[in-house]
């Protein structure tokens, strides 16, 4: 059986550009998630890997968060420096410019 919810879980975090993050609040809300934890745990079991940017999902105090993909959190980060995110430490810099919501047109 689908799960409706995660299936928009993954369509809303595939609408995220390179270049710019979202947070597990955000799209848990997109998706009709109450938890944003819930939401993480959908995301750590992506089925569609490389196809949903599951790392563009931060956490919404601007830091990094966690990742099941290779490498861990470093992973992430590295990922997500690649697509031209800064970071100091794990806390990404100018979080508010790289920062969209994926609630805005619910």
């Amino acid at each position: 059986m689908r799960d409706i919810k995660a299936d928009k879980l993954y369509a809303a975090v595939k609408s995220i550009p390179k270049g710019k993050v979202s947070t597990y609040i955000e799209a848990a809300r997109a998706a009709g998630i109450q938890s944003p934890r819930y939401a993480g745990t959908l995301l750590s079991r992506n089925p569609y890997i490389g196809k949903i940017p599951c790392h563009r999902i931060v956490r919404s105090d601007g830091r990094a968060g966690g990742y099941s993909g290779p490498a861990g959190q470093k992973g992430k980060i590295d990922i997500l420096c690649s697509e031209g995110i800064e970071f100091e430490g794990d806390l990404i810099k100018n979080f508010n410019k790289k920062f969209v919501s994926l609630t805005k047109t619910l």
